[in-house]
């Protein structure tokens, strides 16, 4: 059985990523000349300019590409949701949360560490707390239960440091509208 070009090229940045990253964007670029919509070649490029290059935008335009290739993998859409989280596109990274929900059942705990990620991004704690509780339970590896109690801890942190803020400024709206009633 012969693979495409574009698969050989593919598979032999597969072999380069992400220790040769030249050799691995020369072959993935081959690959997509070879075939524009290889989801495996678009996803592996989007990465690289995520994590690697830290280049959001253009990582963004691979990882959508690569999710309308293959819009049932899971692998590609939680990659493309961190992306949009990062990128603060909250609104698209909601629906692509709904979508995900929509076929997954066997990586719902991975869609749920990604959206306790994404409701920390947009400051809302306590949803943040929920959700990465929630992949706790679907997760059955002890080094992934560890990193998890180590997203909530950060969490909870956070989340007890924005109630103190909330007291103080409270507190100080009163104290202020008080000493303005007495001023008069």
């Amino acid at each position: 059985m012969s693979k495409s070009l574009a698969e050989q090229y593919y598979l032999k940045a597969l072999d380069n990523y992400p220790f040769e990253l030249e050799n691995a964007m020369e072959s993935l670029e081959y690959a997509l000349s070879y075939d524009s919509a290889h989801a495996g070649a678009l996803h592996t490029m989007g990465c690289l300019y995520m994590d690697v290059l830290s280049d959001y935008k253009t990582a963004l335009k691979y990882l959508k590409s690569a999710f309308t290739s293959n819009p049932k993998s899971l692998k590609i859409g939680l990659d493309l949701l961190f992306c949009l989280t990062n990128t603060r596109h909250f609104e698209e990274a909601q629906k692509l949360v709904t979508y995900l929900h929509s076929f997954n059942r066997e990586g719902v705990g991975g869609i749920y560490t990604a959206e306790g990620l994404l409701h920390e991004y947009m400051h809302d704690y306590s949803k943040s707390i929920a959700k990465y509780k929630l992949a706790k339970k679907e997760s059955y590896n002890n080094s992934y239960n560890s990193w998890l109690d180590g997203e909530l801890a950060r969490v909870k942190k956070k989340l007890k440091k924005s109630k103190t803020k909330k007291k103080k400024k409270e507190s100080k709206k009163l104290y202020s509208e008080v000493t303005y009633y007495f001023s008069r």
